[in-house]
């Protein structure tokens, strides 16, 4: 196309067939120029966002413990029981609410 450009710029005769052919040439050339150069920022703008997203940093060493971690029984039955009690609580006082009201 580039060299079909440079040739229609060589004649350049007042014809109105090369004018309209090396019009369009340029203008399809011009196009082509725009979306590489739009296509290339876009592909810039991905390389960066892969590459920065790859990018992280270690804040200390992994935690090894000696022992396996197991559930504190005690502490779950303690808190199971003042939830249950409260909730007890809670619907002894609707039901009398709602035996009185109506």
């Amino acid at each position: 196309m580039l060299e079909q450009l440079k040739s229609l710029e060589q004649k350049r005769t007042s014809n109105a067939e090369y004018v309209l052919g090396y019009s369009l040439l340029r203008s399809v050339y011009d196009s082509i120029g725009t979306k590489k150069a739009d296509l290339l920022k876009q592909i810039a703008q991905l390389d960066f966002a892969i590459k920065s997203s790859n990018l992280f940093a270690y804040q200390s060493a992994p935690l090894i413990l000696d022992l396996p971690v197991k559930p504190h029984k005690v502490f779950n039955i303690v808190i199971t029981g003042l939830v249950a009690f409260l909730l007890t609580i809670v619907f002894a006082l609707l039901f009398e609410y709602w035996n009185t009201n109506t």
